[in-house]
């Protein structure tokens, strides 16, 4: 048995031996040739004679030839990424020769570059030709093909790498190729996506406008894609949904579908999200009563795709309370320092009229701002020129803030407890 085991073996090895033999090139190499004749002969006396020789010489020009092996070769890639093709060059000549370097491709995209490198990573200087190789020599070249920004999953690029024989004077030159084909595998990309307001300054029991824009900036579509947001718990703890306001591109979404009350979570289920499309979601909050003025509510949605990997698009807002002024107006006779909100006077008497508006103070009391406080001259009244003080100012402000019997503040912010204050005279006629 172990006998016929080794048999069958050095049949094996030999069948490997005699298939190499087979492929090694057998041309005679370039030199030359030397058949050399003799004749020898005695004479009549069967004395041998010097040996008679004559020599014909055969140069031996020099023939081209080159292998490239694979013929044809195929593999993928993502956008971005380096693809590198194994090719082996062989002289197939009879003499020393290089062979020149070249690439054309054709096919959906066009790669970034395309370059012959010396190592088997794609490193060192790149090549232009092979060094110079004996009969029969080989030499390893690792074509490199980037595969461009923005090539789709599917398309493909053909590149044919040409190994030419740099010494050949015919036309053409001997030559063999290697055709490569670049399946480009593109990648999805959801981390454009975002999260934005209506509004970075949300009031009080005002709705306001969340819209997340899930967008997929990728070469691949994206699989099984989920939206959810958390209002009214947690980080939003101080918001609340505004119900019935969910909706996708532009179209109603039934709380259904997407709201659970109990987790206050809205779940969008997008599924797959082709490359280059964006879809749109929006939805409305308000910030809930008597949430300090000032608040930071930062809002995080979660895109969830390709079974697991996530993304999470976030927006702060500062909540600011509502302002709520009150209004009092006061009288005193001839500068007496008697205010009032009523007085006697007779004609002639002059009249000091003060009006203040003042914020009120808590947490959840905002600045009202564009204050304008406004008042007519009474009936029966002159107005007093210079007369005119705001905010307790013993400067008197320019007269043209009675514009055709109104005397009007400029529009001003009050914060919190602050106040804003117009006071002005008048005569009684």
């Amino acid at each position: 048995m172990k006998r016929a085991i080794q048999q069958v073996l050095l049949t094996a090895l030999m069948v490997l031996l005699m298939a190499s033999a087979a492929m090694a090139n057998t041309h005679a190499p370039v030199g030359t040739i030397t058949n050399t004749a003799s004749v020898n002969y005695k004479d009549a006396n069967n004395v041998a004679q010097t040996q008679v020789t004559a020599n014909a010489v055969v140069t031996i020009t020099q023939i081209y030839g080159v292998t490239v092996t694979p013929a044809t070769d195929a593999k993928g890639g993502s956008d971005t990424t380096k693809v590198i093709y194994t090719v082996t060059v062989t002289n197939n000549g009879n003499g020393p020769d290089s062979f020149d370097l070249s690439s054309a491709t054709t096919g959906v995209w066009t790669p970034t570059s395309v370059t012959f490198a010396p190592n088997s990573d794609g490193t060192g200087t790149p090549l232009t030709a092979t060094a110079s190789l004996a009969q029969n020599a080989i030499a390893t070249v690792y074509m490199v093909v980037t595969v461009p920004a923005g090539a789709f999953t599917g398309d493909q690029a053909v590149t044919t790498f040409t190994a030419t024989s740099h010494n050949d004077g015919s036309t053409p030159k001997a030559n063999a190729a290697d055709v490569c084909t670049t399946t480009a595998a593109g990648a999805d990309n959801i981390g454009n996506s975002t999260k934005t307001s209506s509004t970075l300054t949300p009031v009080d029991g005002v709705p306001f406008t969340y819209t997340i824009a899930v967008n997929n900036a990728g070469t691949q579509n994206a699989a099984t894609v989920v939206v959810t947001d958390v209002i009214g718990s947690g980080a939003t703890a101080n918001l609340s949904y505004i119900p019935g306001t969910i909706t996708m591109n532009g179209s109603p979404v039934s709380d259904g579908t997407a709201w659970n009350a109990g987790t206050k979570t809205i779940t969008i289920n997008i599924g797959t999200l082709n490359h280059g499309v964006t879809d749109q979601i929006t939805f409305q909050a308000q910030v809930n009563s008597g949430v300090a003025d000032g608040t930071s509510i930062t809002n995080t949605a979660v895109i969830t795709y390709d079974a697991g990997t996530t993304f999470s698009p976030a927006v702060t807002v500062t909540a600011k309370g509502v302002p709520s002024l009150t209004l009092t107006k006061t009288v005193e006779v001839n500068h007496t320092g008697g205010f009032g909100s009523s007085a006697n006077a007779k004609p002639g008497d002059t009249l000091t009229y003060l009006i203040t508006a003042t914020d009120a103070t808590g947490a959840a009391i905002g600045t009202a701002t564009n204050v304008v406080i406004s008042d007519s001259i009474p009936a029966n009244t002159t107005f007093v020129p210079s007369s005119i003080h705001l905010d307790g100012s013993g400067t008197a402000s320019p007269d043209s803030l009675n514009s055709g019997g109104t005397i009007s503040t400029p529009a001003v912010s009050i914060a919190p407890g602050a106040t804003r204050t117009l006071q002005f005279d008048v005569t009684v006629n």
